[in-house]
């Protein structure tokens, strides 16, 4: 489930294939996939800002975008 997730938001943020708003639809469908997979994410406050800035410098890749996906795992 994860890694899914983690796919998505990763291509979102790279690639940026919405005309805008790429990080808010990306955490959006990361949130409700997880939801609905019966594994939500509950990371802390600032998390979702740095995560975003850290895919979008090249210091975190699909591999760490999973990690913490299951980290915030609640």
């Amino acid at each position: 489930m994860a890694t899914r997730a983690a796919t998505f938001l990763h291509t979102a943020l790279r690639l940026r294939p919405f005309t805008d708003y790429n990080a808010s639809i990306g955490i959006g469908c990361v949130r409700a996939y997880m939801e609905e997979s019966g594994v939500p994410v509950a990371p802390t406050h600032g998390d979702w800002a740095k995560l975003v800035g850290d895919v979008r410098s090249d210091e975190a890749d699909l591999t760490e975008v999973a990690r913490l996906l299951r980290d915030w795992a609640a």
